[in-house]
């Protein structure tokens, strides 16, 4: 290694004399003692001690002080604690060796909260674009039921048999009109003269001169539903 910074050092390891050691930032536990680390011309020192990087690896820290013996850190695993501060699972975190370097734990979940959530408004995005497309087609749908239903119903004004009729005949149905009160229930004498009506072929001549419409006029108010529709449907179309 070029370098040996206090991140590199980052985990759980076990010393050539046998004991475990963790480091949680810059701070080094063993068993019945503390020590702070300090970062000093490329390397790191520890009570006297140095990091030789040279002879050093991610795996392997080789530690040196005047007149002692080297001293060798193996790395274990890296430290996953105090991780369920920042709402972590640290039963999620795979341990084992597996280098290196450390890893930024809370990061990597914040990245992962990012990535989760704007894959949340991508799918909220496309739902309602889907949600837009399906209201598009259901409109097409009514407006062509609707066109096609318009267009059925001017079919079927068009195939009506319209036939000439003479004054006198338009009187003679306007006669019997009149022998009707509009207030009754009575639709027997009146729905079949309204249906004779609507076949006629309707002038303005006849209009004023039988005075047909006046007659058909209380009938839009008619107790009899059907009657009622006739009477409004004739009346309108003079």
């Amino acid at each position: 290694m070029e370098s040996v910074t206090v991140k590199d050092l980052q985990g759980q390891w076990v010393s050539s004399y046998g004991y475990h050691i963790t480091v949680v930032n810059a701070t080094v536990s063993l068993p019945e003692a503390q020590y702070r680390l300090v970062e000093k011309d490329g390397t790191v020192e520890m009570d006297g001690w140095r990091v030789a990087p040279a002879k050093s690896s991610a795996e392997e820290m080789l530690w040196q002080k005047e007149g002692e013996a080297d001293l060798k850190w193996t790395f274990e695993e890296d430290v996953v604690e105090k991780l369920e501060e920042h709402g972590i699972d640290s039963g999620n975190i795979l341990k084992g060796k597996r280098r290196r370097g450390a890893k930024d734990y809370v990061k990597l979940n914040q990245e992962l909260e990012r990535e989760e959530a704007h894959a949340r408004r991508e799918r909220e995005r496309l739902q309602g674009e889907q949600k837009a497309l399906e209201a598009i087609r259901r409109k097409r749908r009514q407006q062509k039921e609707m066109n096609s239903k318009v267009s059925t119903k001017r079919k079927s004004v068009k195939e009506i048999a319209y036939r000439e009729m003479s004054i006198a005949e338009v009187q003679n149905l306007r006669a019997k009109l009149k022998a009707v009160d509009p207030a009754s229930s009575d639709e027997k004498n009146v729905l079949p003269t309204l249906e004779e009506l609507a076949t006629v072929k309707m002038t303005l001549k006849i209009l004023t001169e039988t005075l047909i419409a006046k007659a058909v006029n209380p009938f839009r108010k008619h107790r009899n539903p059907l009657v009622a529709k006739k009477a409004k449907l004739l009346f309108t179309s003079w």
